[in-house]
Parts: C-alpha cells; sequence; structure tokens
C-alpha cells in the first residue's frame, strides 16, 4: 500500500494483485484459500490459471443433465421433415394471429424459410412456424407479370375532331374487376385489391 501510494496508482488495484500472489508457506495466493481459484487481475492470464479444480466436473454434470432432458423430450417428439421450394403450406405471422397460406420461396439455413404469401410479400419464418398444407397451390398477384389484358376505351373525344389514339391495355384481376349500371368496367387500385365487397 505504501508503494502504491508513492506511485500514485490505485491502492485496490495493489491490493488485488496481492491478493493473486501466492505465498511462500502456503504455495496459495490468499485469492485461491478463499474462493478456490485466482481472480483475473490486469495482468494477463491463460483461462486454466481461472478455473477451479471442479470446473471440468461441473461441465460434466450439466452434460449429462442436458442428456437426460433430451432423452425425455425425444420419447414424444419426432422429425420434422424438410419443406421444398414451391410448397404450399400455412405459416404464422404473429403470436395470436391466424396461419396464413404461403408458399416456400427459398430455402434458407437454420431450419429458416422464405415464405411469399398471397398479397406478394416474402416474410422469413423457421420451420416452428410454417407447416405442411395440402391446399391446393396459389399464384401470388405479382405486379413484375404481365396479367391478362383488356382493351379499355380512352375518354371521348370532343365532337368535330378527328383521333387516331390506340386502345389502352391494362391488366385486369377478376376480384378487383367492378361493372357498373351504365356498364362501365371499374378497376380497383392495387393496394384494394385483397378487400372484398
Amino acid at each position: 500500500m505504501t508503494k502504491a501510494a508513492e506511485a500514485q496508482n490505485d491502492p485496490f488495484l495493489a491490493l488485488l494483485e496481492w491478493r493473486n500472489t501466492p505465498s511462500q508457506q502456503l504455495g496459495y495466493s490468499p485469492a485461491q484459500i478463499l474462493f478456490g481459484r485466482r481472480t483475473r487481475t490486469r495482468l494477463p492470464s491463460t483461462p486454466q490459471l481461472l478455473a477451479t479444480p471442479e470446473s471440468p466436473a461441473v461441465k460434466r454434470s450439466l452434460e449429462r443433465a442436458k442428456e437426460r432432458q433430451a432423452q425425455y423430450y425425444n420419447v414424444g417428439a419426432k422429425e420434422r421433415p424438410p419443406l421444398t421450394k414451391g410448397q404450399t403450406v400455412r405459416v404464422k405471422l404473429a403470436n395470436n394471429a391466424e396461419w396464413a397460406k404461403g408458399k416456400i420461396d427459398r430455402v434458407l439455413p437454420y431450419r429458416s424459410y422464405e415464405v411469399r404469401l398471397a398479397d406478394g410479400t416474402t416474410r422469413r419464418r423457421t420451420s416452428k412456424h410454417v407447416r405442411f398444407s395440402s391446399e391446393p397451390s396459389f399464384i401470388p398477384f405479382d405486379d413484375d407479370v404481365p396479367g391478362e389484358t383488356i382493351p379499355t376505351p380512352a375518354s371521348p373525344a370532343p365532337e368535330g375532331t378527328v383521333t387516331d389514339r390506340p386502345m389502352l391495355a391494362l391488366p385486369i384481376d377478376s376480384r378487383a374487376l367492378t361493372i357498373t349500371r351504365s356498364g362501365r368496367q371499374v378497376i380497383r387500385p392495387t393496394r384494394y385489391r385483397d378487400y372484398n365487397d
């Protein structure tokens, strides 16, 4: 403590080093006698010096306990078959949500899958939240894929004007097509195509 005061060092660090210094008579340091192992100091040390003699025995006991727990769990458990790309599945998006219909878009590592939903979005879920479904497959809506087109006339020109404007071709979705009383075809915007009347 006197040397630490003269060198203007932290006295508690000096005390820590003294507690880790082995005694000449006993062969063990005060920390070893009290804790059964050396304590970490500012001096570099190996992991073997910080381990207790009981550490390997404790590790083996924990491994045996895990093996017993796995043995009891495997009595009623069964292997979950892996899913492949293109299979129709049911996926859980949240804890209290219902199982939504989807399709395996990509098989990822660590028992994870990228699932494409009916609205065209993709979600990554683990195998715990993805279940195989024997339902018929579906084709998710995709704006990039050209669908069926119908001719839509342009707005009528005033009388007396000549126009050679071609007919417009717009993508059609049977769920979004509405016919008014006058016979006009109304195509809903993409953001409303998932809602029914």
